[in-house]
């Protein structure tokens, strides 16, 4: 069962709704979801009954309006969030998305979030795009599709019809950034193998790098001595093992 999830505003899409059908894993049900989750919307939302359901000892949890802030997000993680006057609107946006992410874990063992903007110059998402799996295939198949339609993206403001391409450094992907994503995974990690840890990498920066891309510098750090495994490196092999380097 594939479950795509599109609401007009944060209010159409309660958690509770979607858990009746993730609960379904439990009876040996496949299940898979792909959430566009009003993240910006939603904080703009908590942020503007903050004045109303907050008193001395700050967010009032029984309030009616923050208990139904607390079925759209899943949880009151989001509380903590929005009243944190050390961090940005923009920086709020993306930890609730990152909580939202969190619950997901409770059904799948793979979940992918990345914002999505209307505009490329905007500083704001206009959403948070979220799938969760507990394959980890379809981490490769759902970042390979979400790739294509960001290059996609970044191509028409800045490639297309251009005499000179001209697009920002962190759109270009260069090898040494690929590595450094693979091997700061790896040492979380410690040991896996090769598949797991491109796509335990690819949930770290999803939407950046294809699986092709990823299998790549694989090789490469893996040929180098930098990554150990008992692969050669010259070819993929996802069930070999790989572990970090020790001095």
């Amino acid at each position: 069962m594939f479950i795509y999830v599109d609401p007009m505003k944060p209010g159409d899409l309660l958690f509770h709704d979607l858990k009746s059908v993730y609960d379904k894993l439990h009876g040996g049900r496949s299940v898979e979801t792909l959430v566009n989750f009003i993240s910006t919307g939603f904080v703009r939302r908590a942020l503007g009954l903050l004045p109303r359901a907050t008193g001395h000892q700050g967010i009032q949890k029984t309030h009616n309006e923050v208990l139904k802030c607390d079925v759209i997000a899943g949880g009151t993680y989001w509380q903590d969030i929005v009243v944190d006057e050390t961090i940005s609107q923009r920086e709020k946006i993306d930890k609730v998305a990152a909580g939202y992410s969190d619950c997901l874990h409770k059904w799948f063992k793979y979940v992918l979030a990345y914002p999505i903007r209307e505009r490329y110059k905007d500083e704001q998402p206009k959403y948070h795009l979220i799938f969760g799996s507990r394959h980890p295939d379809a981490v490769d198949l759902m970042n390979r599709a979400m790739v294509k339609a960001r290059r996609k993206f970044v191509g028409a403001r800045y490639i297309d019809g251009m005499l000179f391409p001209n697009e920002p450094d962190k759109e270009v992907g260069e090898p040494h950034e690929v590595q450094r994503l693979l091997l700061e995974t790896l040492e979380q990690l410690e040991r896996t193998t090769w598949k797991l840890l491109r796509v335990h990498a690819t949930i770290a920066a999803p939407c950046m790098y294809t699986d092709t891309e990823w299998n790549r510098e694989i090789k490469i750090l893996i040929q180098s001595g930098r990554v150990e495994s008992r692969c050669s490196g010259h070819r993929i092999q996802d069930n070999a093992e790989v572990w970090t380097v020790r001095a």
